[in-house]
């Protein structure tokens, strides 16, 4: 069957009302009475027991890696504020006992002896931290989450 174009006729679209067309229809009332609260059920997810082993691993090393930093921390505190009250009785003695005022060779020796001790806990409680604590989670954290579960029973 062949087109004829000399037949055709020229179907010109009706003209758009000009004008503000106003808003939309408004949807019929909705009737919310029979409506159901839908809740989905949890989905059964079970890890396999030695996954579930690997992350309480990873939560116990977690927890000992926190306690570290936390009791880090407040020793090198109570260390810093001992030592600052000791030099300042050092320095300026109590009112009524007799004048004795630190020399400068005393003072250096305290201040390289101080130096020392707190490079040498930093060094420490970093070399725990990122020697032992840190590669032990990588690698706990490398098993749990690089581990595949097969279904071969």
């Amino acid at each position: 069957m062949a087109l004829d174009l000399a037949t055709a006729v020229a179907d010109t679209p009706t003209e758009a009302p000009v004008g503000d067309p106003g808003p939309p229809p408004a949807p019929g009332a909705i009737n919310l009475g029979r409506a159901q609260a839908v809740v989905p059920k949890e989905a059964p997810v079970e890890a396999p027991p030695i996954v579930r082993a690997g992350v309480a691993l990873v939560k116990w090393i977690l927890i000992m890696i926190s306690c570290f930093v936390v009791l880090a921390l407040v020793w090198i505190v109570i260390s810093e504020f001992r030592f600052q009250y000791s030099l300042n009785a050092l320095i300026q003695p109590a009112p009524g006992s007799p004048a004795n005022p630190a020399s400068k060779e005393l003072l250096d020796y305290l201040k390289v002896a101080r130096t020392e001790f707190r490079e040498f806990w930093l060094k420490i409680f970093q070399m725990v931290l990122l020697n032992v604590l840190l590669p032990v989670l990588t690698a706990l954290l490398g098993y749990v989450f690089g581990s595949r579960h097969t279904d071969s029973h």
